[in-house]
């Protein structure tokens, strides 16, 4: 009779782990899936945005170098000149050049001939 009471609430324990595994399959593992997703959607929602902002500047900077006022001020930047125009360059101004150097004099010779007198 100990051994089937035994039995018995083996039984019941075992049923009711499993009870409480599935709780945990059905219900729990879902939830902390759905979570994940929406953390994940939330970043791909900011990275969308981050790049839609950025695809709407660069399309506007390329609308802009298009006009004729950004090609000529790109043909200014590189030094380039229109047909028919020429191009002057300004040169710094030269320095002056060195003054020439004035040897020195070398008196070891003439103390030599000096102290003879």
């Amino acid at each position: 009779m100990i051994a089937t009471a035994l039995k018995g609430k083996t039984r019941w324990i075992l049923l009711g782990l499993l009870v409480v595994l599935g709780v945990y399959l059905l219900f729990f593992t879902p939830v902390r899936t759905y979570i994940d997703q929406r953390g994940q959607m939330q970043a791909a929602q900011n990275r969308y945005e981050a790049l839609s902002s950025t695809n709407g500047e660069l399309r506007q900077r390329a609308e802009y170098l298009q006009t004729d006022a950004a090609i000529r001020q790109r043909a200014r930047d590189y030094e380039l000149v229109a047909p028919g125009q020429q191009a002057y360059a300004v040169m710094p101004p030269q320095a002056p050049p060195a003054p020439a150097a004035v040897p020195k004099r070398s008196d070891g010779l003439w103390d030599k001939i000096n102290f003879l007198n």
